[in-house]
């Protein structure tokens, strides 16, 4: 946690300036879909007692929001569903000032789902496309790093 920041950065030309956040003071972790609730219900606790809090929520944390959900629940990899810092506060940046944005390399992704696995999936989604069963789908998977 010691390395950890958040930048949010407008690179638009006129775009707001960045928001820096650095040295959490500590961090609200979710790594499974039973710790998603409790760590929303801190996080709230922790912005109601004056705290800045900044990270991210993973798509899959939406199985711990939604019951009906439940049931689909993927195999997750090793990232949490949800991490967020807990800042004092954060500091204005122009981002150009803090390097290169292209050499923010963090590996090459590995799909959770197999290549034949997903092109059979495909083939279901267009079936059901076609049978007018629903008219759009989103057809993602995750990766780990």
């Amino acid at each position: 946690m010691t390395n950890s920041f958040i930048l949010f950065d407008d690179a638009r030309d006129g775009g707001a300036p960045g928001r820096l956040y650095e040295a959490p003071l500590g961090e609200i972790v979710a790594r499974s879909v039973g710790e998603v609730r409790p760590a929303l219900a801190a996080l709230r606790e922790a912005v109601a007692q004056g705290r800045h809090a900044a990270g991210w929520v993973s798509y899959d944390a939406g199985y711990a929001l939604e019951d009906r959900l439940r049931p689909m629940e993927r195999r997750l990899g090793a990232t949490p569903l949800l991490w967020f810092g807990l800042f004092d506060g954060f500091r204005t940046v122009d981002g150009r000032e803090l390097g290169d944005a292209a050499a923010a390399w963090i590996g090459k992704p590995r799909p959770r789902v197999e290549r034949d696995d997903y092109f059979a999936a495909a083939r279901q989604v267009k079936e059901h496309l076609h049978a007018g069963d629903f008219y759009q789908a989103n057809l993602t998977f995750g990766c780990d790093v």
